[in-house]
């Protein structure tokens, strides 16, 4: 089973439905958070991903994990990386903003597909790393 480490942007952009007027990216997107209930997908997020999206939903990084990650921890398809500092310290040599080169490294650790929409700023990283980014609709 292939894993991916989905960014902050994606679960934001469907979640929140910023994605819908693009509807097919839209559709795409939540099949794919879909193929990780169907076993397609093993999902991979960091408990950086939950600081951000609690950060921009204005609740508790626990209220995130259990109202938005609960179906796919009890069916164990979800693992959260704790962010180390030797994580971090090998993100400085990465060459984009310092949250986007953790993800990187995570993602790569974990042997996962970066998935994101936001290809542009992890372009460079991702060519550094050896790291597959990929957009959502490319996985479904």
């Amino acid at each position: 089973m292939n894993r991916i480490y989905v960014d902050t942007d994606v679960f934001l952009n469907t979640w929140f439905r910023e994605m819908l007027k693009f509807n097919p990216a839209f559709y795409r997107t939540e099949r794919l958070l879909e193929k990780v209930v169907e076993c397609t997908y093993y999902l991979v997020i960091s408990n950086l991903t939950l600081k951000e999206l609690s950060k921009k939903m204005s609740l508790s990084t626990n209220d995130v994990k259990a109202f938005y990650f609960e179906k796919y921890e009890q069916m164990g398809k979800l693992s959260v990386v704790k962010v180390t500092q030797p994580m971090i310290d090998q993100a400085r040599g990465v060459p984009t903003h310092l949250t986007d080169a953790v993800h990187a490294v995570v993602a790569k650790q974990e042997n996962a597909i970066l998935v994101t929409r936001n290809i542009k700023d992890f372009r460079r990283a991702a060519k550094k790393l050896g790291l597959r980014v990929a957009r959502p609709e490319e996985l479904t």
